[in-house]
């Protein structure tokens, strides 16, 4: 929900704020979210069922917070400035087919029928990861994919942007490719 309301709030604070000044504050927040959880397990003793990052993990985790959590939330802000936010929150949904795509190609993660027909009619940070180790990378991909549609609600009710007949189609067609998702039925031996 968090993630989905990022576009509308912050299209809000655009015209007071620099897009490199709240992409970055944006992170910052995420960053304080999460040292929050960390001190909360620590004081009530929460036992951590992570696994450790290995050395090995580096380049990945690298490649995350560049491309994730520095050129993705820069971009973001700068396409806010040039569009309106309900668009903007829509097209947050790319994010998930672009993962369901690194997760067949790159990790050649079992996607089938329903999957692929989903996410081509459907075209925070911690949360996240932590559904990608749970869940795959397809999958969470998927469901991630509903963080755009609150966004987009927002920017309607709020910003007062336009229910157009081309973003109510998107909307339709991207939730048509969602609903796919969820009702896959997917498990391993």
């Amino acid at each position: 929900m968090l993630f989905g309301a990022t576009a509308p709030f912050s299209k809000l604070l655009l015209g007071a704020i620099e897009p490199q000044l709240l992409a970055g504050l944006l992170y910052l927040g995420a960053g304080v979210g999460l040292a929050g959880v960390h001190l909360a397990r620590h004081v009530f003793h929460f036992p951590v069922a992570e696994s450790p990052l290995r050395r090995a993990d580096m380049r990945w985790l690298a490649a995350v917070v560049l491309f994730r959590d520095v050129i993705g939330p820069l971009l973001l802000m700068f396409g806010l400035n040039v569009a309106d936010a309900a668009s903007s929150s829509l097209l947050l949904n790319i994010e998930g087919l672009a993962t369901m795509g690194i997760a067949w190609l790159v990790f050649r993660e079992n996607v089938d029928r329903q999957l692929v027909l989903g996410a081509f009619v459907g075209v925070s940070l911690v949360l996240f990861i932590l559904a990608l180790r749970h869940l795959g990378t397809a999958r969470t991909g998927a469901y991630f994919s509903l963080a755009p549609f609150i966004g987009a609600a927002i920017a309607i009710g709020l910003l007062h942007d336009p229910l157009t007949l081309k973003l109510t189609l998107v909307a339709i067609l991207i939730g048509f490719g969602l609903w796919l998702h969820l009702k896959e039925n997917h498990v391993h031996g």
